[in-house]
């Protein structure tokens, strides 16, 4: 009995061992990652301007991001959760509590993280766009 505690034992760190090799691995790659996309937008704006197609500036790439469609009004991603949390306080009419309108959100957006919620909305109050937060409550600047 005690040979095969002692086997898997040993089977179990060999994989815990080969476990943390991978996630290393995975860290060094998610570095790597924007640098090696940086250098293909670079090599794809090369392939465009030597094939003599209109090149779009830096200023209409921002303007008009390819990824998602964006509401004119405000500026904010279709379905994002600053869109979700701007809609429901507009609705509202009035201030919420941050675990309010974290919880209003949370039902539209269920993988949403109370601290990224929180950090985005205090991020952006901070910054003077959007939102304002006093006294804990959250409103629009409108």
């Amino acid at each position: 009995m005690t040979d095969i505690i002692n086997t898997l034992t040993k089977e179990i760190e060999k994989h815990r061992f080969r476990l943390t090799e991978l996630e290393e691995q995975r860290r060094k790659l998610e570095m790597e990652l924007p640098l090696i996309k940086a250098n293909l937008d670079a090599l794809m704006r090369s392939l465009i301007i030597i094939q003599g197609k209109p090149v779009e500036t830096d200023t209409e790439q921002l303007k008009e991001p390819a990824s998602s469609p964006s509401d004119k009004r405000t500026g904010m991603r279709k379905g994002s959760m600053t869109d979700i949390a701007y809609s429901i306080l507009k609705e509202a009419g009035t201030t919420l509590t941050v675990n309010d309108l974290f919880q209003r959100v949370k039902v539209q957006k269920p993988d949403l993280g109370k601290n990224s919620f929180t950090s985005g909305i205090y991020h952006l109050s901070g910054q003077k766009r959007i939102f304002k937060v006093r006294s804990g409550k959250i409103s629009l600047l409108e």
